[in-house]
């Protein structure tokens, strides 16, 4: 029922989920732009998950 922008980022971590083809296809077919953390690092959605923090 939303309809975000076309070059709405999604970024997740790198879970087997979000990174299969499939996934990422059905991302890209409704304008997303596919953002991923670097392996092995852990922190680099840390700003993000901060800023929509309600306890922070």
């Amino acid at each position: 029922m939303r309809q975000p922008p076309e070059g709405c980022v999604h970024h997740a971590d790198r879970g087997c989920q979000y990174c299969s083809e499939d996934y990422r296809r059905l991302l890209s077919a409704h304008g997303f732009i596919v953002s991923m953390s670097r392996k092995g690092n852990c922190r680099d959605n840390a700003v993000m998950e901060s800023f929509f923090d309600p306890e922070s």
